[in-house]
């Protein structure tokens, strides 16, 4: 038999046809989790959950990081918030942070960011300049440092 755990304390409701497995079950609407033979409730900001740090889904209001089974508020650096399934979605490699799958805000370390796209060195008619990459003046085909510099023309 199991104990079914509320924030009361234990409570008397046993569950004696589950097996061993962690079922997840729902009562009333409130998710649970089995703990050493003992339902335990699902945490806030959890609303179904693995285990008292595992997170499947989120309450209203928070965002399910999926590869760290976690629910927060903002997604972290190097995910983007995906609306559709209110969840956070890791950027690609090799954007830094990102709006979406496609567009890049920054680059990681040794790429450059044009026109929301990272790359790993600046296209001809571009140079780099605080990690992203800026237009050649107007008479430069190719250019260096504050893009006036011109190597050809």
């Amino acid at each position: 038999m199991r104990v079914l755990e509320s924030s009361c304390g234990r409570s008397a409701l046993t569950f004696g046809i589950f097996d061993r497995l962690k079922l997840h079950i729902s009562h009333y609407n409130v998710k649970y989790y089995l703990e050493n033979d003992i339902y335990k409730i699902c945490q806030s900001p959890c609303s179904s959950c693995i285990d008292s740090t595992k997170c499947l889904s989120c309450v209203d209001n928070y965002l399910f990081l999926s590869d760290k089974l976690q629910c927060v508020k903002e997604c972290p650096e190097g995910y983007y918030k995906r609306d559709s399934d209110k969840s956070c979605k890791r950027c690609n490699i090799p954007c830094k942070t990102c709006v979406n799958e496609s567009t890049c805000l920054s680059c990681i370390t040794n790429y450059y960011l044009l026109e929301h796209t990272c790359f790993d060195k600046c296209p001809r008619g571009y140079y780099i300049y605080k990690d992203i990459c800026k237009k050649c003046s107007d008479n430069c085909l190719n250019c260096l440092n504050e893009g006036d510099y011109c190597i050809e023309c």
